[in-house]
């Protein structure tokens, strides 16, 4: 029996599926990410799995945050995986209590991104109930606060990195080696106030609002721009029945590896130009909040061999998609690893009333793991 057929032989799928609805059946949003590191820390030390607790924020913060980072095998690293524990915030209306039907597990994070996690533990667990003996060390990280700007991943001793990693973010197990960039802007308009019945002697700032935000999302329509630009958020009204005066909008912008930054600046210029010249009373400005570029891996380059090896030994097939979403894939680009994005799940279910994961799928995902690291560490 191979390494890898008897890491595999010890896979246990109901294990896995009690870890993953363990873990979603916690609430754990950004800034309260405790109640998931505890389960999957429960787990580690049930079975045996090495691991250390990092702290992410000052001892004196109201919440304990923490990365968990398993090692496995000797230094230097070869692979490391990497996931998130919190999960967006959940709108009061919406339930929290996990469900499984025909298969599919419903609840916040069973997409986004906890299968992965769960999946790639259960593949770690595999490998040391297997007592395979690793030639090079295997990373795995926990991390917290993705869902915001990525404090977690940003706190990753440089000692946890290796020359490739993986990324479980949704993607249907679907290799991506191309990362969108992501812009995140704050867009301001300034009028004047007047009556509500008479609009024409004010400056209406929410109209003006509208037009550059509508010419900012007319150029994805007919195609002049492969950047995807979405309206994240806007505020602006009066207290008093009159013309409101002010106005402020959150626009993103996941921009493709190929795309340069300047010319998503200069859509958004030329459509707040065009908005000046019909409301010309107003004043618009714009700021970044927050950049991170995109990146694009050669598919041949022999530092991912591994991982394609992997997917041939599990019997997939390594064709490779682009990851239109922002992660913490890009922190560990900045940082000179190289990430392939591929966990279970759907992208497009994610942050949405009903996320879901085909729980197949993270048994799928617990073997294409347990190859990518067998096939990395023991070369």
């Amino acid at each position: 029996m191979t390494p890898l057929e008897r890491a595999l032989s010890h896979i246990d799928t109901q294990r896995l599926d009690k870890l993953l609805i363990d873990a979603v059946s916690v609430y754990s949003p950004t800034w309260a990410e405790a109640p998931a590191v505890d389960v999957f820390v429960r787990f580690l030390d049930t079975h045996g799995v090495p691991y250390t607790l990092q702290p992410v924020t000052a001892k004196d913060s109201p919440n304990r945050r923490e990365n968990i980072l398993i090692q496995i095998g000797p230094q230097p690293n070869r692979i490391l995986w990497l996931g998130h524990t919190d999960t967006v915030v959940l709108p009061d209306d919406e339930l929290l209590e996990p469900s499984v039907e025909d298969g599919t597990l419903y609840g916040l994070g069973s997409a986004d991104m906890k299968s992965g996690c769960a999946a790639a533990v259960e593949a770690a667990t595999a490998i040391v109930k297997a007592g395979i003996e690793l030639r090079g060390g295997l990373s795995i990280a926990l991390v917290v606060g993705e869902e915001e700007y990525g404090d977690g991943c940003e706190a990753i001793p440089d000692s946890a990195l290796a020359p490739v990693a993986v990324v479980g973010e949704p993607t249907n197990l679907t290799p991506c080696t191309e990362h969108f960039g992501y812009l995140e802007t704050e867009l301001k308009a300034r009028g004047s106030r007047a009556h509500a019945a008479i609009p024409e002697h004010g400056a209406n700032a929410i109209h003006a609002m509208l037009g550059w935000l509508t010419s900012v999302l007319e150029t994805r329509r007919t195609g002049e721009d492969p950047v995807i630009y979405n309206p994240r958020g806007i505020k602006g009204a009066s207290p008093l029945f009159a013309v409101p005066e002010k106005c402020k909008a959150t626009l993103d912008a996941h921009v493709p590896a190929d795309t340069p930054i300047r010319q998503v600046r200069d859509t958004i210029d030329r459509a707040r130009e065009l908005a000046l010249a019909t409301h010309g009373g107003c004043k618009l400005s714009w700021k970044e909040e927050f950049w991170a570029p995109g990146y694009r891996l050669d598919n041949d380059d022999p530092d991912l061999a591994a991982v394609r090896r992997s997917f041939r030994q599990v019997g997939r097939t390594f064709r490779t998609s682009r990851f239109r979403s922002h992660s913490d894939a890009a922190a560990l680009a900045a940082r000179g690893v190289k990430p392939i994005v591929c966990g279970p799940g759907r992208l497009e279910v994610a942050h949405t009333p009903n996320e879901q994961v085909d729980l197949e799928d993270v048994h799928e995902a617990a073997r294409l793991y347990t190859a990518m690291f067998l096939s990395a560490c023991l070369e």
